[in-house]
This record gives structure tokens, C-alpha cells and sequence, in this order.
């Protein structure tokens, strides 16, 4: 992917500083660790035919890569490009007209995507009623990033998994309908076993939906950071998980 931007040549390095803060602040945004980006120095003046290049890299277990390149090109390839076009590429900055220089910003999604999924992947302990120890593997994604937002686990008791269902469908189309994507497993389980396995898909957070939904229409959020679940009523969960979103 490619992001490229012109500006008048005499602010050209203020705005090259400009963008490295705001690609730094964009990448290191949606972290788990932050700190895992890192940005390289770079030269203080793009001479022409020799751009000046910052590099975003991100500390994978194997060692340090890049993620995005940026670039302050200066006028180079406008003139090779009025050369080739004899066309003039000039723009007006006032009454003058003069080329602009090019800030441009370079990525792979697939390196990028790597570098969140690598950041978002950790294991944490966990002791069980016999005081065991094993270990309980969560991706933590953004909310942003993360695919699915919302999960359902249900907890059905005798003859109410059908009504149970029919609840997680009418949910998954109301949530649909503000962007909220919502993932409907149907295999069973315990609670504990469910949200295991929805904490491993990276999804921000768990509806459940147990025999008590449907007597007074109060279901439990659970959150996949925190693990703490809150009461709320089926007809403010939509709004209430929007604004929870809207947060992020």
C-alpha cells in the first residue's frame, strides 16, 4: 500500500517530521505493546536523487523488520515524470508556480497484519480448583482490528437452546445493522470452555445468553481484557456495545 503526499518544497522536512510522528502514533495506536514500534533516524535533508528514509520496524520474536517505509522524495520523480509526459507537473502556491515535493509512505498488509497478530498473541497462567497450572493463549486485537467484535456463548437449560438460538439470530441481525460483527457458534460447552475459545479468536467481547434471558431479558458482557462480565438488558445491549465501540 501506498500513501503519497505533495507539499510546497520549503516545508517539505517540517512535514516529513510531521508525518513520522503521526505514522509512529498510528502504528503504536492500536498495540497491545507499544513499545514494540520503533522508528529509525533518519538524515534531516532530502538532497536530490537521494531521498531521505525513515523506517517504522516492529520487534518480532525473530528479530527486528520493517513495516513501513517513509520516504521524503523531494521533487525527483515529478521531474522525471514531466520529462517522460512533457507535461509540466508544477502546482501554485500562492501566485508561484513550482513542483512540489513528495512524502510518501510505503507498507505491506500483510507485514503490518503479522506484526498486530504477533503483538496481540500472549499467554496467560491460570491455576484451576485443584491448583494446577496451565496455560490459557488470548489474542488480544484493537477492537479496531479484530474481525468479529462480538460473541455469543449460550448456556441453554432443558428445551430452551431453540428460543436461546432464535435470541443470538435476532441479536446478530440488529447488530449487523450498526457495522457491529458478531460471530454465532453453535457448539456447546461450559462457559469457561466457550469463552476459551472466543478469547483465542481475538473477539473484544462475549453476550451470554443463559435460561434467565429469557424470563427478564438480561444477559452478562463479558470482556475479554478483563474477564468481568456486567448485566444488561437485551434491548440496550446494542447501543451500549455502539458506544463502547465508538470508545476505541
Amino acid at each position: 500500500m501506498l500513501l503519497q503526499y505533495f507539499t510546497p518544497p520549503a516545508g517539505a522536512e517540517q512535514v516529513f517530521a510531521q508525518w513520522q510522528r503521526r505514522r509512529m502514533l498510528w502504528w503504536r495506536k492500536f498495540a497491545r505493546t507499544p513499545s514494540n514500534f520503533t522508528i529509525s533516524e533518519s538524515s534531516r535533508s532530502a538532497e536530490r536523487g537521494n531521498p531521505a528514509h525513515v523506517r517504522v520496524s516492529f520487534q518480532f520474536p525473530w528479530g527486528v523488520d520493517g513495516v513501513e517505509l517513509l520516504s521524503n522524495r523531494g521533487d525527483v520523480d515529478l521531474l522525471e515524470l514531466q520529462t517522460a509526459a512533457a507535461r509540466s507537473c508544477e502546482g501554485k502556491v500562492g501566485r508561484k508556480s513550482m513542483l512540489p515535493s513528495l512524502i510518501e509512505a510505503a507498507t505491506v498488509l500483510e507485514q503490518g497484519m503479522l506484526a498486530y497478530l504477533v503483538d496481540a498473541y500472549h499467554e496467560k497462567e491460570r491455576s484451576d480448583s485443584k491448583a494446577a497450572r496451565n496455560v490459557k493463549e488470548v489474542l488480544q486485537l484493537h477492537p479496531r482490528l479484530a474481525p468479529y467484535k462480538v460473541a455469543v456463548a449460550l448456556l441453554p437449560g432443558t428445551g430452551t437452546a431453540d428460543q436461546l438460538r432464535d435470541v443470538a439470530d435476532y441479536l446478530s441481525v440488529e447488530l449487523r445493522k450498526t457495522g457491529i460483527t458478531m460471530w454465532h457458534s453453535r457448539e456447546p460447552g461450559s462457559l469457561d470452555s466457550q469463552c476459551t475459545k472466543l478469547d483465542e479468536m481475538g473477539i473484544p467481547y462475549n453476550i451470554v445468553l443463559n435460561d434467565n434471558t429469557l424470563k427478564t431479558g438480561i444477559c452478562h458482557l463479558r470482556s475479554r481484557d478483563t474477564t468481568l462480565k456486567e448485566q444488561v438488558h437485551i434491548a440496550e445491549l446494542k447501543n451500549h456495545l455502539l458506544q463502547l465501540m465508538l470508545a476505541y
